[in-house]
């Protein structure tokens, strides 16, 4: 959640919580394996010449992946990418 300041009818300002807007940022395929794709201002980062998104085979290697993804952007390993 996030927060935002909004008048009423009165014109009185106070603090409301807004749900953040999350893009679908994977794709399941026919065949079950998952293509996750990370985004920077809207745009998919190409990781690769010609490969914007990472396949995981099986749904037990997401969250490991993930967590290496996050390890990644701390490090700052995907500034050069940019």
């Amino acid at each position: 959640m996030r927060y935002t300041w909004r008048s009423d009818v009165n014109d009185n300002v106070k603090k409301v919580e807004v749900p953040l807007k999350i893009k679908q940022c994977w794709l399941e395929t026919l065949d079950g394996t998952i293509q996750l794709s990370m985004f920077y201002k809207g745009r998919a980062i190409e990781l690769r010449q010609g490969h914007h998104a990472i396949k995981v085979d099986e749904m037990k290697e997401l969250v490991p992946t993930l967590q290496l993804l996050q390890l990644s952007v701390k490090l700052e390993d995907f500034d050069n990418l940019l």
